[in-house]
């Protein structure tokens, strides 16, 4: 396991990239929101949504305990993460989950990678873990339905 030091100047650091990781995906979210055709689908990646929005929540009030400022926006790579989803949304609902899934595993990726330190205090660990679960979630859930979606192709 690595430790906060190899990777990250500081806690708050970490914490804030997550953040702006976050930020990034509420945007991508919020364009597939709008462009995904499917009712059910659309109602999924509306709480997906939600939950982005609550991990920025809780990251910046942990952020704000441990002493620092939490950052107050994504980062350029929101222009590519939207980008993606926006540009998939001119060719249906199966583009625009090729890119939603393209960020969902970068955003597990990069929680995978904090919750791994080995010294983070037990409410960062707690809270990492529980957005990591998230992240998986959403990611799998993606996975399913581009894999429905083929099955139906094939048919």
């Amino acid at each position: 396991m690595a430790t906060l030091t190899e990777g990250e100047d500081t806690l708050v650091d970490l914490l804030n990239e997550l953040i702006e990781l976050d930020y990034d995906a509420i945007e991508a979210y919020q364009a597939a929101v709008s462009r995904v055709e499917e009712l059910r689908d659309r109602a999924r990646v509306s709480a997906f949504l939600d939950e982005h929005e609550r991990h920025v929540q809780d990251l910046a009030a942990l952020v704000r305990e441990l002493g620092g400022e939490p950052a107050g926006a994504g980062d350029l790579q929101q222009i590519l993460t939207k980008g993606k989803v926006v540009i998939g949304g001119l060719f249906g609902d199966r583009l625009v989950l090729e890119a939603m899934k393209a960020n969902e595993a970068e955003t597990t990726a990069a929680y995978q990678r904090a919750a791994a330190l080995e010294d983070l205090p037990g409410r960062a660990r707690a809270l990492l873990e529980r957005h990591l679960a998230d992240e998986r979630r959403h990611h799998d859930w993606i996975v399913e339905r581009l894999d429905a979606a083929e099955g139906l192709l094939r048919l």
